[in-house]
């Protein structure tokens, strides 16, 4: 399994929102945006448990103390420790993701133009968050996908593809560059690229430069405004030396030597209107926001990272 990997499943947004989405009324002018997940009595007990839990690291031994605060599937990959090893995390201080200025100036710019049309599409979309008010959990689920990374961005993932019950590893290196033709906040042009002639919302370029059986693996994405149109991918495929296009049908099949596959990546990146989605609540969770990683320990054969950074977060939970 790639341990970076974020599963469709994975739909609690775990705090990856910098804010706290609450409903407000009015004109865009009133809109308050961004909110602190955490303000006044909230903020202040939440400050006073930290006095207790803040720089405490989590072990099998002591995770039924935080279990609360954990999904079900992480409590128990922690505490079935014959299956999936012993791992721990250390409980860090809560801090406020910052937004952009650009970010912040077109969420309000454009504040209830978005609308989600029959078939739970996104409509009339421009940038910034298009939903930052909503309950509702179709609109939760388009913040989620319509995310900032900033207009261009640029990774190169390293993990380990490892088998857990040989304990075996096998490293991967992955080079991503992403860039937004729309939707875009800080660097000119914004909000788009005039002329956008294919109504192109972003591009996605993959280069696998590890494990040695699918080095130089390429894949090209092209994602559209339209998102009622399904993108388009490329897959240079080195020991065949071909290049071939992708059908949408493939694009839940692993690739590149693991288990994950096209809609795994950034949490989900399929149509949003191929799931459904209910809002259940915001629940408070310790997420992975602001992590170390240089603090980050791997074990081979282990499938799990150590000494990861969680930080209590109030995050909306939908299904």
């Amino acid at each position: 399994m790639f341990q970076f990997r974020l599963t469709k499943k994975l739909f609690t947004l775990l705090g990856i929102f910098c804010v706290m989405l609450v409903p407000l009324s009015g004109l865009a002018a009133e809109l308050q945006y961004p909110v602190a997940i955490f303000q006044g009595d909230e903020l202040a007990k939440v400050q006073q448990w930290e006095k207790t839990w803040a720089g405490k690291k989590i072990t099998s031994a002591n995770v039924d103390e935080v279990k609360e605060f954990l999904p079900e599937t992480y409590y128990d990959l922690m505490k079935d420790t014959d299956k999936w090893g012993e791992s721990w995390f250390e409980v860090v201080p809560y801090r406020q993701v910052p937004v952009t200025p650009g970010n912040i100036k077109f969420t309000k710019q454009y504040y209830g133009q978005a609308k989600t049309g029959p078939d739970g599409e996104i409509l009339n979309y421009v940038s910034g968050v298009p939903f930052p008010d909503t309950k509702v959990a179709v609109e939760m689920a388009h913040n989620f996908r319509t995310r900032s990374y900033g207009d261009a961005y640029k990774s190169v993932e390293i993990g380990h593809i490892v088998d857990g019950r040989l304990k075996y590893d096998m490293s991967i290196e992955i080079r991503n560059n992403m860039n937004f033709f729309a939707a875009r906040t800080d660097t000119p042009p914004a909000p788009e690229y005039d002329p956008n002639p294919k109504k192109i919302w972003r591009s996605f370029f993959m280069e696998q430069i590890a494990p040695p059986e699918v080095r130089d693996l390429r894949i090209l994405e092209i994602h559209y405004i339209d998102r009622n149109k399904a993108y388009d991918r490329w897959i240079w495929t080195p020991a065949i030396r071909r290049v071939r296009r992708s059908s949408t049908t493939e694009r839940q099949d692993p690739k590149g030597g693991g288990d994950n596959a096209a809609y795994d990546n950034l949490g989900w990146d399929g149509a949003i209107q191929e799931n459904t989605y209910t809002y259940v609540g915001a629940k408070d969770v310790l997420m992975a926001r602001h992590t170390d990683k240089s603090k980050i320990v791997h074990t081979p054969g282990d499938c799990i990272f150590d000494g990861t950074q969680r930080e209590r977060v109030k995050a909306p939970y939908k299904q």
